[in-house]
């Protein structure tokens, strides 16, 4: 389940950089995300329909409030996401996101009374260290890091975080149909963004005209499917593992592939601030899983 997780993460990641270009506003990253949403409930909706038939839609209404925590955490990741493509190196984003495995890592603790082990605050510890030292390298690359970028990364590792423990609150309420809590909670998420999207839609914001074309059709197409495997694997996966593993696992292993493929598909040469943190951060995975 991690496997198809990671890599369905690493190709929606591309996908989403390569669509953040044409991306102009706000309205534009509603847009993009809500069709993305579409196809994923789409996509999810026939899934749960093979898998058990329409009693499969069947749910509580605490597990559709855990949907709902879902999909505007999700949503909220994936559009500060968008912007953050624009502006920031790729690596830095991927190593930046990780610092969500602490958030998942209280919150296990605090809920779940998942152990924090001295080896695991040292490794929390040093995860802030290397986005630290990562952030020199997106400095080399992007300029200064602004006041208005650090608030957007925050909001979107946090959106990322709290999405991921969602996972973990729906499979330790006992329930296993992953399949229906993925479908709910990108359809939760595209009516929330559609209603948005609609409000806020005028002659002055009106959405970028590459984003309609049949090349950006494609993308949204592929980024679904991409974001539905993600989502699907990393619930299965929550009921089976412990916030505090599994998290920091797909994301250090994320990280290694991650800087592979900003390397040799996005340019981003790597560099000795760029290694140091990508080694501080391994180390930091390696302590958070003794």
């Amino acid at each position: 389940m991690l496997t198809a997780a990671l890599f369905a993460g690493l190709f929606k990641g591309y996908i989403g950089k390569q669509t953040s270009f044409s991306v102009k506003s706000f309205n534009d990253g509603i847009f993009v995300n809500m069709l993305r949403c579409l196809f994923c409930s789409v996509l999810g909706f026939m899934v749960v329909i093979i898998e058990k038939g329409f009693q499969g839609f069947e749910m509580s209404l605490t597990e559709l409030g855990v949907c709902f925590m879902s999909a505007i955490f999700s949503a909220v990741f994936c559009v500060a996401w968008l912007y953050a493509y624009k502006s920031e190196a790729y690596m830095f984003l991927s190593i930046f996101t990780m610092l969500g495995a602490i958030v998942t890592g209280v919150l296990g603790l605090l809920i779940y009374d998942e152990v924090i082990s001295i080896y695991k605050i040292i490794g929390m510890i040093l995860l802030i260290v290397a986005v630290y030292i990562m952030s020199f390298y997106n400095n080399d690359l992007k300029g200064k890091l602004s006041a208005s970028a650090l608030v957007l990364l925050i909001v979107g590792a946090l959106g990322s975080a709290l999405a991921d423990f969602s996972q973990k609150i729906y499979r330790n309420s006992g329930t296993e149909n992953s399949s229906a809590f993925t479908f709910y909670t990108y359809f939760i998420a595209f009516v929330l963004q559609l209603i948005i999207w609609v409000a806020i839609r005028t002659k002055s914001s009106a959405t970028a005209k590459d984003l309609y074309s049949k090349k950006y059709l494609i993308f949204y197409i592929l980024y679904s499917v991409f974001l539905y495997i993600n989502l699907l694997s990393k619930t299965l996966a929550a009921g089976l593992l412990p916030a505090s593993f599994m998290y920091p696992t797909l994301q250090g292993a994320n990280l290694i592939f991650s800087a592979v493929m900003a390397s040799v598909l996005m340019k981003e040469k790597p560099n000795k601030k760029s290694i140091l943190s990508i080694v501080v951060a391994l180390i930091a995975i390696l302590l958070m899983n003794k």
